[in-house]
């Protein structure tokens, strides 16, 4: 155990021999997730007591591909810290992590622990290394084929905006808005490199000052995003947007009107879902009061209600989910309002129509607390009552999708539902 090192008498007397091997154990202990050997390290390294030269850093680069989570951690933050000792090597260390993750195409772990590097090296880059290692994100690590060093690699990027962004937003806002402006190709590729973007669109965003025109040009760019049909996408640009509409109050009539608009009038199902998903996070951004405001549930009821369009019907009970979706609990009050627009259409002729209010039903009973239960409960049992056989089905449906959600309210009411099922 590190404690017991300082007992070995060639480090008690000093006499351990410069190493790059052993100052890199070091640091990476000195940088342990466990406190206590972080504490023991920190003291063996002042009894080692010769200075951490650069060519550490080729050491603690090869620990980025450990097979262990924590000993890429450790070595993530050593870096950092011998690269801030020495500071001209931030380029060519740069430049080695790019290498070595073209080079890692079959090994994710060390792609993974690549990503952990260029997050902990964020602080230190300056202009001249922002673009390089941005473009890097966007045009390459992005599109990892493992989801889980995309993420990474997206965390790595959102730390970097977050720590960098508000000195040089003027540097990195273009460089995202440019990849958004480009016309991509319609492949998986593409959109998961295009949601890592979003994301880092919208964390820079927050470090625009307020009444900065360029927030409702970002807001508008989102927008625009949304049509990407890629649920991911979509639910990215949604929760970028929460906190942007509190910076575009003057707009919220317009964006809100816009979204409705392609919600019940749009051909395309990608933009349709895509503005479901937009309005749900305007909401939450805005508040429940928005409801009101803006005749958000009226509109949809007349577009569920619609039966001309059922591509109205369909984009309106999407929306429905959607906000259910993202407003939880703060959306239970208006169950029971929505509840017959879902019973009505369960018995719709179109079958796309019936799938998206099956698919508003599973999102809603799952989100039920036990008093939205009890709210909800008259509802579905008069849809028990009508003669569509598919609204008793939907009623059927939304009883075993409440079992779930609270089965202890449902079956002290037992009594009252067994009846009409039989």
């Amino acid at each position: 155990p590190l404690q017991h090192l300082p007992h070995v008498p060639a480090f008690a007397e000093a006499r351990v021999p410069k190493s790059t091997s052993i100052a890199s154990l070091l640091l990476l202990a000195k940088h342990d997730a466990n406190e206590a050997n972080a504490e023991a390290a920190r003291g063996i390294l002042e009894m080692y007591g010769h200075e951490i030269e650069e060519e550490t850093i080729e050491c603690l680069l090869g620990y980025l591909a450990d097979v262990h989570d924590n000993i890429r951690a450790s070595a993530a933050a050593a870096l950092t810290e011998v690269v801030a000792l020495h500071p001209h090597k931030l380029q060519s260390t740069l430049t080695k992590i790019f290498t070595a993750y073209i080079a890692a195409s079959d090994d994710g772990q060390q792609r993974d622990g690549l990503a952990l590097g260029l997050a902990e090296l964020g602080p230190l880059l300056s202009e001249r290394e922002l673009p390089v290692v941005t473009t890097f994100l966007t045009s390459r690590a992005f599109a990892d084929p493992d989801e889980g060093v995309r993420k990474r690699m997206v965390e790595a990027g959102v730390r970097l905006v977050d720590e960098q962004g508000k000195e040089h937003v003027g540097l990195l806002l273009p460089i995202f808005e440019s990849f958004l402006d480009k016309k991509g190709t319609e492949d998986e590729q593409y959109d998961v490199v295009r949601e890592g973007v979003v994301v880092l669109l919208g964390s820079i965003a927050k470090h625009l000052q307020a009444g900065d025109p360029k927030i409702s040009e970002v807001v508008n760019m989102l927008l625009e995003v949304l049509s990407t049909p890629s649920e991911n996408v979509q639910r990215s640009v949604s929760n970028c947007l929460t906190p942007l509409m509190s910076s575009v109050k003057d707009e919220t009539a317009d964006i809100i009107q816009r979204l409705l608009n392609i919600i019940l009038q749009s051909e395309s199902y990608a933009s349709r879902r895509g503005a479901a998903f937009g309005l749900a996070g305007c909401v939450k951004g805005i508040g429940i009061s928005s409801f009101r405001q803006h005749n958000i549930l009226a509109t949809l009821k007349e577009g569920v209600e619609d039966k001309t369009n059922p591509l109205s019907r369909e984009g309106a009970l999407y929306a429905i989910a959607a906000l259910s979706e993202r407003l939880g609990r703060l959306f239970e009050p208006y169950v029971v309002h929505v509840l017959p627009l879902l019973l009505s259409a369960f018995g719709d002729s179109v079958v796309h129509v019936r799938e998206s209010a099956e698919y508003a039903a599973s999102v809603i009973m799952g989100h039920l607390s036990g008093a939205g239960v009890k709210l909800v409960l008259p509802s579905v049992l008069k849809g028990l009552e009508e003669r569509a056989w598919r609204t008793k089905q939907g009623s059927v449906l939304l009883l075993g999708a409440m079992s779930s959600c609270a089965p202890k309210q449902l079956s002290s009411a037992l009594p009252t539902i067994v009846p009409h099922l039989t």
